[in-house]
């Protein structure tokens, strides 16, 4: 009988499969950073996002007023004096643009934040508790979000007296819930894994439990969340603010300054024209920058390096 020895034996075929292997598929982190990097629009939505931050910031030092000085020149066109004209209040609106835009972003920035925080916590409850406790928060949930924010806006205001503070809380009540059902619906995916399991059994505290598993979880949908959050928290915000519901002269937005010179249109256009254009620019590329992550966290796309 022939005896086998190894020397016989060539393997073959296995180059390329260890060129590939060796190479390897990119893990997550370093895949989303590639995905953004590709994607042109995103990159430019970037620079242009940054761009409109750095003017929110510089372009106030070189102004001539502050907004909340009056003139007798009323609808004033732009000149070397009111750069961007004035308004029906007479108010520069060179300065109240940019004033505008700083307090529009700050209002999105912090009500994405209360939405998100307070999201996740009662998303991460309801899932990891289930039982009565999931069935309350979720009932209650689902009426905050049957209500039109208007109605919600209209009653804090009563309630409250103070228009600002009862936007804010109006749009968080109005939006923490949808945000804390998707939370919801990722970890209820979670919440039987054996790894849960072992973690409750090894006598790890609920906090713990939490925080070290289950909020990790939902890191890069949070992120998803905030970035396609904001946009649409400005649209709202600007919109409640053009119906008079929210913003005030003294902490003036983009739509409450779009409202103001709204009566204009036709003889006035530059007035509305360029608070517009820059709510435009502004909401656009906050968009596009939310739609380029939410793609770039396709778990189902994947790329080799």
């Amino acid at each position: 009988m022939l005896e086998l020895k190894k020397e016989k034996f060539k393997i073959i075929g296995c180059e390329d499969n260890q060129e590939a292997y060796h190479r390897g598929e990119l893990s997550f982190w370093a895949s989303v950073r590639k995905k953004l990097l590709r994607n042109k629009l995103f990159i430019f939505a970037v620079i242009l996002f940054i761009l409109l931050l750095l003017a929110m910031i510089i372009c106030p030092i070189f102004g001539k007023f502050e907004y909340i000085e009056t003139f007798k020149d009323v609808y004033c066109p732009p000149n070397s004096t009111y750069w961007f004209g004035t308004c029906a209040d007479g108010r520069d609106l060179y300065a109240g643009v940019w004033l505008a835009s700083k307090h529009t972003l700050i209002i999105a920035a912090l009500v994405t934040f209360l939405n998100i925080s307070i999201g996740v916590v009662f998303g991460g409850i309801c899932s990891f508790y289930g039982g009565l406790i999931d069935e309350i928060i979720v009932r209650i949930i689902e009426i905050l979000t049957s209500l039109h924010v208007i109605i919600i806006l209209v009653v804090l205001i009563c309630i409250t007296g103070s228009p600002l503070i009862s936007l804010v809380m109006a749009m968080v009540l109005w939006g923490v819930g949808n945000i804390a059902l998707i939370v919801r619906g990722q970890l209820l995916k979670v919440r039987e894994q054996e790894y849960i399991l072992a973690a409750k059994a090894l006598g790890a505290s609920t906090s713990r439990v939490l925080c070290n598993h289950f909020f990790r979880n939902v890191l890069s949908t949070c992120i998803i969340m905030i970035s396609l959050e904001i946009p649409s928290t400005i649209l709202l915000e600007s919109t409640l603010s053009y119906l008079g519901l929210g913003s005030s002269v003294y902490f003036i937005t983009l739509g409450g300054l779009i409202r103001i010179n709204s009566g204009m249109l036709l003889f006035y256009p530059y007035s509305i024209m360029i608070p517009s254009a820059i709510l435009v620019i502004l909401a656009l590329s906050l968009n596009i920058i939310g739609d380029a992550l939410r793609d770039a966290f396709d778990p189902e796309e994947v790329i080799i390096d």
